[in-house]
């Protein structure tokens, strides 16, 4: 999708370095663990829909990340 944008987007971060950078820091629980946890609806849209829906109108395909985004909304309490 970063390839897409115009200009493109410089991905500074793989997932790779992602890992090792948070690697060994058990305990840590995101802000949508803790949500999920606490009975609160899942604040995912600023992160994982408004990635599907720029996948969407540069016409680049984001099955993975539609899934995540479905199975968030099935998990979050309404």
């Amino acid at each position: 999708m970063a390839a897409a944008i115009t200009p493109p987007v410089a991905l500074t971060t793989d997932a790779d370095a992602v890992l090792k950078l948070y690697g060994g820091q058990f305990g840590l629980r995101s802000s949508m663990l803790q949500d999920l946890e606490s009975g609160r609806p899942l604040e995912h849209a600023p992160i994982v829909s408004a990635l599907v829906e720029v996948g969407q109108r540069l016409g680049v395909s984001v099955p993975r990340l539609e899934m995540v985004d479905a199975l968030l909304d099935a998990l979050s309490p309404s």
